[in-house]
C-alpha cells in the first residue's frame, strides 16, 4: 500500500520549487513526473508541475510546452502555466505559440493560453499582433482575444490602448473592448472614467458609460 505525500513534505517540495531557477525547474519538473501515483496526488502533483512549467518556460518554453503536452494524459483540467508558456514563447515565436495555442483550443481551461500568445507577441512586435487581433475579432473568440489585448496594453500604454480600440473594425468587438478600457480605468480614476466614456460615439457610449457611472457611484458611497 502506497503512502500519500504528508503535509509538511509538501511544503518542503513547495520550497524547493520556489527557490529553483529556471534550469532546475526543468529537472525537477521531470523527476516530478517520474514519481509513483500513489505517492502524490493528481491535485499536488498537477500544481508543483505548474509551478516548474512557469519556471522552466522563461528559459525554454518551446521544451516546456512540449513537457506540458505529454501531461495531458493526466487529465488536467485547470492550466495556469499555459498562458506564461505561450507568452514566453511568442516573444521568441508567436506564429509558432499561437498554433501551440490553437492546437489546444478544444481543451478545457486553454483560452489563457491563446491570450498569453497574443500579449507575448504584442510585446515582441505591437502592429503585427493588433493587426492578426483586429482582422479576427468578428466572433466570440475573437472578441475575447481582443477584449484581452486590450487589457494588456492599457496596463502599458493606456493612451494607446485607447487609439487601438477606436480603430476595431467590428461594433460589438469594439463596444466589449471600450467596456474592458473603461472598466480598467475606473478602478483608478472613476470620474475620469466616466468622462472618457461620454466621449465615445453613440453606438458605444451607452453601455460603457453605464459601467463607468456604477463604478464612480460605488467609490463615492465608500469613500
Amino acid at each position: 500500500m502506497g503512502f500519500k505525500i504528508s503535509e509538511a513534505k509538501t511544503i518542503a517540495v513547495q520550497s524547493v520549487i520556489t527557490s529553483a531557477d529556471a534550469a532546475q525547474a526543468k529537472a525537477l519538473a521531470k523527476q516530478i513526473q517520474e514519481w509513483p501515483a500513489d505517492i502524490l496526488t493528481r491535485e499536488q502533483r498537477n500544481g508543483f508541475l505548474n509551478s516548474l512549467l512557469v519556471k522552466w518556460s522563461d528559459l525554454d518554453p518551446v521544451g516546456a510546452a512540449k513537457f506540458f503536452d505529454t501531461m495531458q494524459m493526466d487529465a488536467m483540467r485547470f492550466h495556469p502555466a499555459a498562458s506564461v508558456i505561450a507568452q514566453n514563447w511568442a516573444a521568441i515565436d508567436p506564429l509558432a505559440a499561437i498554433e501551440w495555442a490553437r492546437a489546444h483550443g478544444d481543451t478545457q481551461g486553454f483560452q489563457g493560453a491563446m491570450n498569453g500568445a497574443i500579449n507575448g507577441w504584442w510585446s515582441k512586435d505591437h502592429a503585427a499582433a493588433e493587426q492578426y487581433v483586429a482582422t479576427r475579432a468578428t466572433d466570440s473568440t475573437g472578441r475575447q482575444m481582443a477584449s484581452t489585448l486590450t487589457s494588456y496594453i492599457f496596463s502599458k500604454d493606456p493612451e494607446h490602448a485607447k487609439e487601438w480600440v477606436g480603430k476595431l473594425p467590428d461594433l460589438d468587438t469594439r463596444r466589449q473592448a471600450e467596456h474592458v478600457l473603461v472598466i480598467q480605468m475606473a478602478v483608478n480614476d472613476p470620474q475620469g472614467a466616466s468622462e472618457y466614456a461620454a466621449t465615445l460615439p453613440a453606438d458605444v457610449r451607452e453601455a460603457t458609460l453605464g459601467g463607468a457611472i456604477n463604478y464612480w457611484a460605488a467609490s463615492d458611497l465608500a469613500a
